[in-house]
């Protein structure tokens, strides 16, 4: 479903993405929001006014502290991250252009921490539920134990892609392991977007092409990584591309968004989650009702430069269940003598309708013919109904297909 979002500046909350109530900052006129962050217990709203950077922590979303910034006051606040853990901040003094990493858990009390292969010009400091990421070109550094420790490594291109240069598009923790999502630039050739995976961030292997990683006059790359449940949903995005001197391909353009949220649960095998007409710029994942949902947040449009009002969407994930073993049972029974009654066969059209609203698919109807023929109707209220036809295949699997392909004589 889809809404549009609270037009009045601030902070909104809202359970379902549809209905929102304003939740308010002791902020000034004037101040500004630059981003919301969060651990298992604390939000951090990031921000300020044109003098001064501000913070605002929260463990209800809606009674908010200021934050006190660790370090000097000369130093200036570079970037500000989380692991779901501990929220972290790189501040540099601006005269000596000195490096300070600082962690916390409650964003009230910070801790300096050495900084590693963070310095003031290291590219990407970003946060994941697996740890720590630090993305610079080619070069990929990860800690998974709050900054103590780093591992480093420079990624080069798979062998089954042949020569090019590397650039580091995006990195995320899926599980135990690491997916990078790497841009390879290629002499005449289109760039393709190609994903590695890694258990130590030492070692790196090859998954793959994602099904959006290779266009043709294009190249693909990476808007907004997020994880739901136990999957990684990826918004892509695609430029344009321009032949340099020496023959290579590489992005030049403006930056195009198809509105589509791809998934995975490994790097190698994707599903298409959302496709819709909007410049989408955010995912997420939450819970809701005690089921996972995505969260994608855009414009309207499809490109930065036809942008409408911002909407939200939300979609509840795929079904993760496997097929029904009870079901199987059942439908290797009933068709153990090669034969189904017209009753057996209304029996497990129940079972598949009872599936399908367990699963929370609404206005689930069916209809049997003493021909043998079945006919069925569901609400779809998902985008393409992508999520309802899922749950749809998953029940018949358990309850129905092996029945329809015994029926026969009715």
């Amino acid at each position: 479903m889809s809404a549009g979002l609270p037009a009045e500046e601030g902070v909104w909350l809202s359970a379902d993405g549809v209905s929102w109530t304003q939740s308010s900052l002791p902020a000034s006129d004037g101040a500004f929001i630059e981003s919301i962050l969060s651990t298992t217990d604390v939000w951090l709203i990031v921000g300020g006014t044109n003098e001064a950077r501000l913070a605002w922590w929260s463990e209800d979303g809606r009674v908010w502290t200021h934050v006190s910034w660790p370090g000097a006051f000369e130093d200036s606040i570079q970037t500000i991250t989380s692991t779901g853990e501990h929220f972290f901040v790189v501040s540099r003094d601006i005269f000596d252009e000195g490096t300070t990493l600082w962690r916390s858990s409650d964003a009230q009390t910070w801790t300096e921490i050495p900084t590693g292969p963070v310095t003031a010009t290291s590219g990407f400091l970003e946060g994941t539920s697996g740890g720590l990421v630090l993305r610079d070109e080619d070069v990929v550094s990860v800690s998974t134990d709050g900054g103590t420790t780093w591992v480093t490594a420079t990624l080069t291109s798979p062998s089954e892609l042949g020569e090019g240069r590397v650039r580091v598009d995006a990195i995320e923790s899926l599980g135990n392991h690491w997916l990078a999502f790497i841009e390879v630039v290629r002499v005449d050739q289109d760039p393709v977007l190609a994903v590695l995976s890694s258990v130590n961030g030492e070692a790196w292997e090859f998954e793959g092409i994602p099904p959006f990683g290779q266009l043709e006059g294009l190249a693909a790359g990476i808007e907004a990584t997020g994880t739901i449940g136990d999957r990684l949903v990826v918004i892509p995005v695609e430029t344009p591309t321009s032949t340099q001197d020496d023959g290579t391909v590489v992005a030049n353009g403006f930056v195009r968004n198809s509105g589509q949220v791809w998934s995975t649960r490994d790097g190698s095998e994707w599903t298409l989650e959302l496709s819709e007409d909007q410049y989408l710029t955010h995912v997420d994942g939450a819970v809701i009702d005690g089921r996972p949902v995505g969260i994608w947040v855009g414009f309207g449009g499809e490109t930065e430069e036809t942008v409408q009002a911002p909407i939200v969407t939300t979609t509840a994930v795929m079904p993760d269940e496997p097929v029904d073993p009870d079901g199987l049972d059942f439908q290797a029974a009933v068709t153990e003598d090669g034969t189904v009654t017209f009753e057996e066969f209304e029996q497990a059209a129940e079972h598949w309708k009872t599936c399908m609203e367990e699963h929370g698919v609404t206005d689930v109807e069916y209809t049997i013919d003493r021909s043998g023929g079945l006919s069925a109707s569901f609400a779809s209220p998902s985008p393409q109904g992508d999520r309802e036809n899922a749950i749809d295949n998953l029940c018949q699997e358990s309850w129905l297909n092996q029945v329809l392909a015994t029926q026969a004589g009715y």
